[in-house]
């Protein structure tokens, strides 16, 4: 999770699927780390449709859809895969790309009211 972390510029945000913001570099990685220690312990991520669009010098947005497989819940019982769009705000620093705000939503139906 250290390498992750450091996919952040130090000020970034990340709004998870659930809501959750966590603000800055270390609460974003502290917050993976915890959970990649229990539910998220054997699960993988896979890209699929990503793009990338450059919105000014130095700066880009990149969206992709994501599937997470091997999560389990809290009593250890296997979770089913979900599915989700993931949304970076991206920004040149001196030749590396760093994350300076994330936003990851789930694909869920549309609940229809009685």
């Amino acid at each position: 999770m250290r390498a992750f972390g450091r996919l952040f510029v130090p000020g970034a945000d990340f709004v998870n699927a659930y809501g959750t913001w966590w603000r800055g570099r270390e609460a974003i990685e502290a917050a993976h780390a915890a959970t990649h220690l229990d539910v998220f312990a054997a699960s993988t991520l896979e890209f699929e449709q990503v793009e990338l669009r450059d919105l000014a010098p130095g700066l880009a947005l990149a969206r992709a859809r994501w599937t997470l497989r091997g999560q389990t819940r809290r009593n250890g019982e296997p979770a089913a895969p979900r599915s989700g769009r993931l949304i970076l705000v991206l920004r040149d620093d001196g030749g590396a790309w760093l994350i300076e705000a994330a936003q990851n939503t789930d694909i869920a139906p549309i609940p229809v009211p009685d």
